[in-house]
């Protein structure tokens, strides 16, 4: 039986709830899969709801930024670019990663959006 590799929540924000990606698909979008997403909107979604997991604890402030740099060079939208690096990125890296990757975390944004 064929299964998919990523399942989203609230597709196009129809959803009124605080939503968690699960495992499965944040395995696909830490491999790039989140800018397969055909609509800009959802995907924007998707990283606020990284953001909220990395918030409540469910992720990793260092996952969440893998997840990020791996898809953000070839992200087409401006108002996700946008958002995703002047609000996002910044609290992530601020608040929620360790002090010995910020470097490295750095280093892999500005090569990813190079």
């Amino acid at each position: 039986m064929d299964v998919p590799h990523a399942f989203l929540m609230n597709y196009q924000a129809q959803g009124y709830a605080k939503f968690i990606i699960p495992p499965i698909t944040l395995t696909a979008f830490e491999k790039g899969g989140l800018i397969k997403v055909k609509d800009s909107l959802t995907r924007l979604q998707t990283y606020f709801m990284l953001y909220h997991m990395v918030k409540y604890g469910n992720i990793s402030g260092s996952q969440a930024m893998a997840i990020i740099c791996n898809n953000i060079g070839d992200e087409k939208s401006e108002s996700v670019l946008s958002l995703v690096l002047n609000q996002l990125v910044p609290v992530i890296i601020k608040k929620f990663l360790p002090l010995d990757q910020i470097g490295a975390v750095n280093q892999k944004m500005f090569d990813a959006t190079e």
